[in-house]
């Protein structure tokens, strides 16, 4: 796999590819054939080399759940240990999916959706799930829990806004009220005052 080279690949039969693309053993021409990779880029991956491949590292993610009326956020720091194989915006989206660890916070996105990736690019976080995503399993105001994700991943990344897609598309609407078509930015007014 040659990941977005800079220059092009030539086929033997004369055929001039850009970007990404796999080698594929042919008897013919044996690896100098190549076909495109599509939708793969360098960002995709996470960079480690080395003895560190299948490393754990532990991290305190400062996460938002939903408070117990579901109409505010609340924050809960979590120790998280993780493969390092894993990005940081990956693991905090999946700790938002599987709920709070401690009590007098409660869930805010439906365990039932997947997760299909999480990428930064250019100060944004892309974070895209299938469409199960779009319907709610808990008593939470929308906003809640769509501000549960972004906030967790501003607070947790270097970026500054979220974008939401569902199965690649940003033409969507979280429980049909949110449309999802903008990126997000962190928004504190949700979060529950300290008593």
């Amino acid at each position: 796999l040659d990941i977005t080279p800079t220059g092009k690949h030539r086929n033997p039969d004369g055929t001039i590819l850009e970007g990404s693309h796999w080698h594929v053993y042919t008897e013919e021409y044996g690896r100098q054939y190549a076909i495109p990779a599509e939708n793969i880029h360098a960002d995709d991956f996470v960079e480690n080399t080395g003895s560190s491949l299948n490393s754990y590292q532990t991290t305190t993610l400062k996460l938002y759940f939903a408070n117990e009326s579901g109409d505010k956020l609340v924050e809960q720091n979590i120790e998280a240990k993780y493969n390092s194989n894993l990005s940081i915006e990956k693991l905090i989206v999946e700790k938002i999916m599987q709920g709070p660890k401690k009590s007098g916070a409660y869930p805010t996105l439906n365990p039932d959706a997947t997760l299909l990736s999480a990428t930064i690019k250019n100060g944004i976080c892309y974070v895209n799930f299938d469409s199960e995503f779009l319907k709610s399993a808990y008593d939470v105001k929308p906003e809640v829990a769509v501000y549960s994700l972004v906030n967790s991943l501003v607070e947790g990344t270097s970026v500054s806004k979220v974008q939401i897609t569902v199965n690649g598309e940003k033409n969507a609407k979280y429980m049909e009220l949110i449309d999802l078509s903008q990126p997000f930015q962190r928004n504190m007014e949700l979060i529950e005052e300290k008593k």
